[in-house]
């Protein structure tokens, strides 16, 4: 026995298992998660585990406006996650900080930013900031006015600018969303970095040190320019610590310290799915994204029903 891999086109491949082609639809689009549930001899399976894609907002830091705390956590308290969901299929889950739920690493008491307009706006108003009629004026007088980038490759990014958009307006923001052609979304935002808001999405790891790109000074992929020196130190010490409470202790503490600083605000975590035929028996999705690759190699329990 064995598996059998064969090519097909995304958009095909579950028509494959609906016609008892293959015995598994191994990827397909979210938007075709409904009808795998249609298919009557098919076994669709969804988890959030510990990898996974994420969604995140990213605050150029050098900007005015956007690089200070308070108004900052103004944008981040306008958005309620829940409703971020109904833009991925509703195949994903809320994220508070940069390790998914499903993590050991994720440390649960770090703040999470949830939504609350009122203290949104109180935010705004302790910061100097005033409404003059439905537009927000910062101290000098001058309308505030920010841009949000996104790829044009993500339609549900888009989705999540546009109701960051019109969530932003009840603060007297003007928000200009724009959309952009990935590669070029890539050079303004990470090597011209010129943005007040993108809308990025990430990969996460079994390691806890793979978010060091994002939050280390001059990370590789730290477009925001975040930069703290007690995180700085923090990070070379868990990554060669080898024993795991102690590596724990020093991964919540930099969770602590990036989670006040809010550089970013994390939004949603991608669930992983997949569709077998009801006659391929023992799956069992664990943590890892991949179920063929990450989850303890249960690939060589499965068993075919004859």
């Amino acid at each position: 026995d064995g598996v059998t891999f064969i090519g097909a086109n995304p958009n095909t491949v579950l028509e494959l298992l609906n016609t008892k082609q293959v015995e598994w639809a191994q990827s397909f689009a979210p938007a075709q998660y409904a009808q795998a549930k249609t298919i009557p001899h098919a076994s669709v399976y969804e988890w959030s585990g510990a990898t996974g894609s994420y969604r995140v907002m990213q605050f150029n830091l050098d900007r005015p406006n956007i690089k200070e705390k308070k108004f900052r956590e103004a944008l981040a308290r306008s958005i309620n996650r829940d409703d971020l969901l109904q833009f991925e299929e509703n195949l994903a889950v809320p994220q508070y900080g940069f390790y998914t739920n499903g993590s050991k690493w994720r440390f649960d008491n770090a703040e999470k930013y949830n939504f609350d307009m009122a203290k949104a706006k109180q935010l705004l108003t302790d910061a100097g900031y005033k409404l003059d009629g439905a537009v927000l004026k910062d101290s000098t007088g001058k309308a505030v006015k920010i841009d949000v980038l996104w790829p044009t490759t993500s339609a549900p990014r888009g989705k999540i600018a546009t109701y960051a958009q019109q969530q932003w307006k009840q603060l007297g923001i003007d928000a200009v969303v724009t959309g952009m052609e990935f590669n070029a979304f890539v050079d303004r935002y990470q090597r011209q970095r010129d943005f007040d808001v993108a809308m990025g999405s990430f990969s996460a790891g079994l390691d806890p040190d793979g978010v060091t790109t994002q939050i280390q000074t001059g990370g590789s992929q730290n477009a925001n320019g975040y930069t703290n020196k007690r995180v700085d130190e923090l990070l070379p010490q868990g990554a060669k610590e080898q024993d795991d409470a102690k590596r724990k202790t020093i991964y919540d503490e930099i969770q602590k310290v990036v989670m006040d600083d809010l550089p970013n605000y994390y939004m949603i975590t991608l669930k992983n799915f997949t569709a077998f035929d009801k006659k391929v028996k023992d799956i069992v999705p664990l943590k890892g994204g991949d179920i063929l690759r990450q989850n303890n190699l249960q690939v060589i329990d499965w068993w075919l029903e004859s």
